[in-house]
């Protein structure tokens, strides 16, 4: 059996969370949440499997689980809605700031966002793709 020995924190409050996973060989993971005082262990042979760990934990414990909001999707639905340049500004200054206030609710990362100025530029959005990529070039949240 091989491993890959890499340990991730998940991007959220260290301090609230507690909380790490160590992904194996061809989908075997473990998830440690030292809250909940819950293991759970995936054995699996193949790697492109779901692992609802973040699901799972909770409600094992009788706790409700959302999903965090990716902050690039967030940006594209407002783009495909027709906002301007400065709105999207704004709302990625709020997103931001909020996802600084409750990190669990919250994903962002420099690789959401260059895969956002990708889809930008593929739908023809170069004004947009350019907005968010002096956003990514500004911010480095990664």
């Amino acid at each position: 059996m091989q491993h890959n020995y890499l340990w991730w924190i998940p991007m959220q409050n260290w301090d609230a969370e507690q909380d790490f996973f160590a992904d194996g060989s061809r989908g075997q993971r473990i998830y440690v949440n030292r809250r909940l005082r819950t293991i759970i262990v995936q054995l699996a042979d193949e790697s492109a499997q779901d692992f609802p760990f973040r699901k799972v934990a909770p409600y094992l414990a009788g706790e409700s689980y959302t999903y965090p909001r990716v902050i690039a999707n967030q940006l594209y639905a407002t783009i495909a809605g027709g906002a301007n340049a400065d709105s999207v500004r704004t709302l990625y200054r709020n997103l931001v700031g909020r996802g600084q206030t409750d990190p669990a609710a919250y994903s962002h990362s420099a690789v959401t966002l260059k895969a956002l100025v990708r889809q930008l530029e593929s739908d023809g959005k170069r004004e947009m793709a350019g907005v968010v990529k002096s956003l990514r070039d500004s911010d480095r949240p990664d």
